[in-house]
Order: structure tokens, then C-alpha cells, then sequence
């Protein structure tokens, strides 16, 4: 595996890594790793997108492909779309990246992600190969809006209520913010302060990358001088977003995880979450108090939707922002935590400050530490905390009655990354000087 061909994904700068005689040759490759004749394909707003789409149609015509073009939209959309379909869906899109980037995300007919192992290592063979198969017939491009359709589908889930509320939106010059304008159009109880809807691929007021601080700021800003409710921001292709309370403090994942688990559970689905290994011990503490089960994944988005598809459950996250609802096809959808979120506002008599109050109880830190073997550092580690109880879910976590880390290697730097957590910051501070010993020496 070599760049820009990654783990879960085809992402990289433009044209260097990725360019339109890549995606020409992707295009045509395609057909022969997944035997299809039929494909839904969308982009994002990126300076780059329209020319990488006309290639990549280009490439999958000439294998004879009907191509089914949503044109500009958000992953969210083409996700739904594909799997109320059932086709394969591509969306071209390097997400929250900065503007130089560009790619591919692929989508199976149920929904899942197509991750390397599931045929984009064949589709790299076969580029690098440069040997593709000949078709008898050309295939046909046919274009069709479906973010009206999306919209309205989402404006369905919208809370009923004579409750007025104000809700600062920022979406970084990304897809988003054609999106909101239409969802919200005819919702009078709502009222919907844009940042930044215009969709731009220079990013000209920062990047479209929620959980980096210095891209929320104007936000925050908006949500105190306005007096808003909440605010919310969307990553650049809209599958995740993230909740500010209403003095102007990130709700975090974990947080969130825990106010959608409370509110639905009277729903019609199992309640069983699904979150990943770097979740608080205070997400499981809480969770067993409203008799939840749950369960720890390793990181990745793909590992949540195929769990919630396949045992059943109401909700999964990752630490990241990915949250999703077995109510919305399992997809992670930005869009669709955003009203989630405005429901549990109108059901409530609470400001979103006072809604998380309390839930994250232990401490914790996260850190990265650059080494030069990061495999010995882990195995000293494991030698040294052998009599706590070790999982391999993903890198490997120990856990002891009043802490527990988890540490791990980066898949693309020499850098393992932990994390720590303990009931109170003197065990906290601890361990965490315990653990550094080892791995600073």
C-alpha cells in the first residue's frame, strides 16, 4: 500500500498523489475488482473535485458503467442514496483535509465503508498495472438532483414544537451550507445563524475541521454575541459535526453519546452503543445507569455502522465526531446529529451546558510520543502493567480499578499515541509519569 491509496480510503495532495489520469485509471478499474455495471458517484466542493469526477466518470464509461452523477453534495447524501438504491457509492472528497487534498470514499450497497482489504488493494494492483479489461459497449452518465430529496427526508425528523431557538451554524465553506439553507427554509421555530455557507474551496476563513480550536473560533464568538442556544460545526463533507453549548464549550463526543443514549432510550431499537476504545470509563458508568449495554470497537468508522447493521443497538461514536443512529440507515451523518441534537434541546427543559453536566467524571489526558521503535516501547509497557486486565481490541488498553490507558501506533508516523485515565488527577498524574519513565528513556 502506497500513497495516496490509505487504510479506509484513496486521499492525497493534488495533482502530486492525486490527479485526473489516477482517477481515469480508478474509474476503469473499478468494474473488474467489483463486477458492477451500475454506480452512484458525487463530489465536494474542492477547487479540484469537478475535473478528478469527470475523470473518474470518464474511466468507469469507458468500462461500460451507468453512472449515476449527484453531482455536488455531501457524503451523507450519497451514502443514503446508495443504500436506498443498492449500489456502490464513491463520493470525491478528502473530508476535513486542508485545500491541497483531494480523494475517494467508498461506499458499499449496504452502506459500509470499502475499506483497503475489501478491494481497494485490487484496485491499486490493477492501476499500477495499468491493464484493464476491454468493454463491448460504452456505459451512459445520467445526472440526478437528490439533495432536495435528502433534505426533505431530513426535515421529517424535525421535533414539532412551539419552542423557539436560535442555533449558530458554521460550515467552513464546505458542502453544508446549501444544505441547511434548504432543510430549515420553512421552520419557523428554528432560527439558523449561517457562518461561512458559501461553499468555497479556498477556504477562506479556515478549514473545514471541527475539532482543531482554531477553526471554531468565530463561532464561539457568534454563539455568546448572539445569545444562541448552541452552535454547531460541519467537517468539509458534512459526516460529522460537532455541538458548542451555549457558553461557547465543546460538547464532546463522549458527551454527546451519553444525551443521545439518555433521550432515546424509550425507542424502537435495542439499547446497545457502540463506541471506541479511547471512550471514558464515566461513557460505561453512565450508560449501566440507564441499563444500557455497550460495547468498545477499534477506531474506525466502518467498525460501528457493521456493528450497529449486524447486532443491532441505537447509537454509535468515535472520538473523532462520527456519531450514528440506527434510525438513519446506521450512517454517520452530520446532518442528521445536528437535528438529533435539536430534538433533545426541544424535549428538554435544560441548557446543553447543564444537559453534560456531571457526565465525564474520571480524568484523563491524551498524548503522542515520537520514537524510534514504537513495537518495544508498547511490549516494555505491557511488561511492566502485565497484572492488570489487557485487551488487544486495538493497540492494547490495561485497566485497574481506578485507572486505565490505552496505547498505540500510529498507522502512517513513528509515533505511538496513549491515552490515560484515572477516578481523580493525583492517581492521573501518577500513572501517567509511571508510564512516561518507560517510555522516554
Amino acid at each position: 500500500m502506497e500513497k495516496p491509496f490509505t487504510p479506509r480510503d484513496v486521499r492525497g495532495i493534488y495533482p502530486s498523489q492525486v490527479n485526473e489520469e489516477l482517477f481515469y485509471k480508478i474509474g476503469r478499474a473499478i468494474p473488474q475488482v467489483f463486477n458492477l455495471k451500475k454506480i452512484v458517484i458525487g463530489r465536494d466542493h474542492r477547487l479540484s473535485s469537478d475535473s478528478l469526477s469527470d475523470s473518474l466518470i470518464s474511466g468507469l464509461i469507458k468500462q461500460g458503467v451507468e453512472v449515476i452523477d449527484l453531482g455536488f453534495t455531501t457524503s451523507p447524501t450519497i451514502s443514503i442514496y446508495a443504500i436506498e438504491n443498492k449500489i456502490m457509492s464513491i463520493m470525491i472528497t478528502a473530508s476535513h483535509n486542508p485545500k491541497e487534498y483531494n480523494g475517494l470514499k467508498f461506499g458499499a450497497s449496504d452502506g459500509n465503508y470499502i475499506m483497503y482489504d475489501d478491494g481497494i488493494d485490487k484496485i491499486e494492483e490493477l492501476v499500477n498495472k495499468n491493464i484493464f479489461f476491454a468493454s463491448e459497449i460504452e456505459g451512459i452518465k445520467n445526472i440526478v438532483d437528490f439533495n432536495s430529496e435528502y433534505c426533505l427526508y431530513l426535515r421529517n425528523f424535525i421535533k414539532k414544537s412551539d419552542k423557539k431557538i436560535k442555533i449558530a451554524v458554521d460550515t467552513g465553506n464546505g458542502v453544508g451550507g446549501p444544505i441547511i439553507e434548504e432543510i430549515f427554509k420553512n421552520v419557523e421555530n428554528i432560527e439558523i445563524v449561517p457562518l461561512f455557507f458559501e461553499a468555497d474551496g479556498n477556504y477562506p476563513n479556515h478549514d473545514a475541521d471541527p475539532s482543531k480550536e482554531e477553526n471554531i473560533s468565530d463561532l464561539k464568538k457568534t454563539i455568546v454575541e448572539k445569545n444562541c442556544d448552541f452552535g454547531v460545526a460541519f467537517d468539509g463533507d458534512c459526516d460529522r459535526c460537532k455541538i458548542i453549548d451555549e457558553n461557547a464549550n465543546i460538547l464532546g463526543s463522549e458527551e454527546f453519546l451519553c444525551i443521545a443514549a439518555k433521550f432515546e432510550e424509550n425507542s424502537n431499537f435495542d439499547k446497545i452503543a457502540y463506541f471506541d476504545i479511547w471512550f471514558s470509563q464515566s461513557v460505561k458508568d453512565f450508560l449501566k445507569n440507564i441499563d444500557y449495554k455497550f460495547e468498545a470497537l477499534p477506531m474506525g468508522a466502518g467498525n460501528y455502522r457493521r456493528a450497529l447493521l449486524e447486532k443491532g443497538g441505537t447509537l454509535a461514536s468515535e472520538f473523532s465526531g462520527h456519531i450514528f443512529f440506527k434510525e438513519n440507515y446506521c450512517v454517520d451523518d452530520g446532518f442528521f446529529a445536528f437535528i438529533k441534537a435539536i430534538n433533545y434541546y426541544l424535549m428538554s427543559d435544560e441548557k446543553y451546558s447543564k444537559l453534560r453536566e456531571g457526565i465525564l467524571k474520571w480524568k484523563s489526558v491524551n498524548k503522542n510520543y515520537r520514537v524510534d521503535d514504537a513495537q518495544n516501547v508498547i511490549d516494555r509497557i505491557v511488561s511492566n502493567f502485565s497484572n492488570g486486565r489487557i485487551s488487544r481490541i486495538d493497540g492494547v488498553t490495561i485497566e485497574f480499578d481506578d485507572f486505565w490507558f490505552n496505547i498505540r501506533c500510529s498507522l502512517t508516523e513513528p509515533i505511538i499515541r496513549m491515552k490515560v485515565e484515572a477516578k481523580n488527577n493525583k492517581i492521573l498524574d501518577n500513572k501517567l509519569s509511571e508510564l512516561e519513565n518507560i517510555i522516554l528513556i
